[in-house]
């Protein structure tokens, strides 16, 4: 096995989860997410398999994703059409939706600069605010076992993720909308 496949089967979950939450963000829709979630891990999948190397999966992946979060709202926003049933409303809410999706850079959650502000908000964090974001996000622990690990309450897990989470809120501004949901999810 090549090293791409490898690492993708060792992150499928976080992937899958990752993916999921970013296609739930533009459709709306936990069925159709999941559906554009698989149809994109199968092509990742399938990319790896075949010996192609692809330098950042997650970003491949979320690339996939919007594409076809992209084709679905226009898929939808056509067939209300078609059936003449969207108000003005339904027609402002679709192309706010599009915008979203068309506006959306993968690449943009991973740039250096992003990074670099992450990195530093953690080192300005204290240890156990540290300790149990990490945990949370990066290591997708629940709050019940991050709690178990560190031996303290399930409350202390949720303040200190609570205030970790303002902490990186107050210095992403202008990345914030992209990045929420990957903190929240």
């Amino acid at each position: 096995m090549n090293v791409g496949l490898d690492s993708f089967i060792s992150n499928f979950k976080n992937l899958h989860e990752r993916g999921l939450a970013f296609a739930r963000a533009f459709v709306f829709d936990e069925e159709v997410a999941e559906d554009i979630t698989s149809e994109a891990l199968i092509v990742l999948w399938n990319k790896l398999r075949q010996g192609q190397h692809i330098e950042q999966p997650q970003i491949y992946l979320f690339a996939i994703i919007r594409n076809k979060s992209l084709e679905n709202l226009r898929k939808q926003q056509a067939e209300l059409r078609l059936h003449d049933k969207m108000t003005q409303a339904g027609e402002r809410d679709f192309n706010l939706r599009i915008s979203s999706v068309e506006a959306s850079d993968p690449q943009l959650l991973f740039s250096k600069d992003v990074q670099s502000i992450i990195k530093e908000c953690l080192s300005e964090m204290g240890s156990q605010t540290k300790s149990v974001f990490m945990l949370s996000r990066f290591e997708g622990m629940s709050n019940k076992d991050i709690a178990i690990k560190l031996g303290i309450a399930p409350k202390t897990v949720e303040y200190h993720i609570t205030k970790a989470l303002r902490h990186l809120k107050s210095r992403l501004g202008d990345y914030l909308p992209l990045l929420i949901f990957f903190c929240i999810n």
